[in-house]
């Protein structure tokens, strides 16, 4: 796997601590939910805060992939990269979103040790955010952000030309609270 991990010395292990569902809607920790292996265009973080998604909460019944882990917002450290990975370097802090109870890739979630991001779903985060901050952002700007460009509405970096009046109901949650702060931008 190249230089996976060789920066820091940090070999990734193959399993960890995560919060998954089993049968049954029943939530519990497990010591040894599997951990994907690093491919070489990933990078893995290792997490330091989360956040809770209301999504995470209706994760039951039908929703529920038995064994997958939950979790949606995490923001973290990375501490290895695959040697295909350009613009991430290892000690880099990100926040992402990952899409849990995915049948698919049932360990590839937030509430784990560990987040290896799903495809582009993360952000570097600037010193003036704090970790736990970015754990708060993933799911919320990427929702807010689609919203903005399902509406045909530019995103912060292409401004208007002329101001308009946007309608953000329920401007006191989290995404809508991020949709606001877009459209003033």
């Amino acid at each position: 796997m190249g230089s996976i991990g060789i920066d820091t010395g940090f070999t990734p292990p193959t399993t960890q601590r995560a919060i998954i569902v089993e049968a049954g809607d029943r939530v519990c920790i497990r010591d040894d939910t599997p951990l994907p292996p690093l491919q070489r265009d990933e990078f893995m973080v290792r997490t330091e805060a989360l956040s809770l998604n209301p999504s995470d909460t209706k994760m039951r019944g039908d929703f529920v992939t038995p064994g997958a882990m939950l979790g949606a917002d995490y923001a973290g450290t990375v501490v290895a990269r695959g040697p295909a990975v350009t613009g991430i370097e290892i000690g880099d802090r990100v926040c992402g979103a990952q899409y849990e109870m995915n049948a698919k890739r049932p360990y590839r979630a937030a509430f784990g040790e560990y987040n290896i991001p799903t495809g582009p779903f993360w952000l570097k985060l600037p010193a003036s955010i704090t970790t736990e901050g970015g754990a708060t952002f993933s799911a919320a700007i990427g929702t807010a952000g689609l919203a903005l460009n399902r509406l045909g509405l530019p995103l912060p970096d292409a401004p208007v030309q002329k101001p308009g009046h946007v309608l953000v109901y329920g401007g006191g949650t989290a995404t809508a609270t991020i949709a606001i702060q877009l459209l003033k931008l």
